[in-house]
């Protein structure tokens, strides 16, 4: 099977899909609608809605893993399976990843983001970024 993706440009071609017409995205931002309509903007509304650039890593055939939580244990094992892409949750430590899986994988996520959000003030979410970015 021929890969939709082999490079950069070829992510640029891609048609901007309609998050509205996907019934991937839309029962999550549905979901996401029906807890704010229910709680009355009294409590935040946090959500996960899949995104293009990873549907586009799939097309482009790229393995990539995530698995929800506390994977450390997991990851002996993890290394074995060759993943292009290990997609961690924020409770594993990068640095035990690292050591683990090496430049086999690269290693993404690791930030309880949503959560940060909510505690921190404007200017320390910005400083946090840009340490980052």
């Amino acid at each position: 099977m021929d890969r939709v993706i082999n490079n950069a440009d070829d992510i640029k071609k891609l048609n901007i899909p309609d998050a509205y017409k996907n019934e991937r995205t839309l029962d999550r931002i549905k979901g996401a609608e029906a807890f704010t309509k229910l709680l009355k903007g009294e409590v935040p509304v946090i959500g996960w809605i899949e995104g293009p650039l990873a549907e586009a890593c799939d097309l482009g055939g790229k393995v990539k893993l995530h698995i929800c939580g506390n994977i450390t244990h997991l990851l002996p094992s993890i290394k074995e399976i060759n993943a292009d892409i290990v997609d961690l949750d924020w409770q594993v430590s990068l640095n035990d990843a690292f050591e683990q899986l090496g430049h086999e994988s690269v290693l993404c996520g690791n930030g309880n983001k949503p959560y940060k959000v909510i505690i921190l003030t404007t200017k320390r979410i910005f400083n946090k970024v840009r340490y980052f970015g």
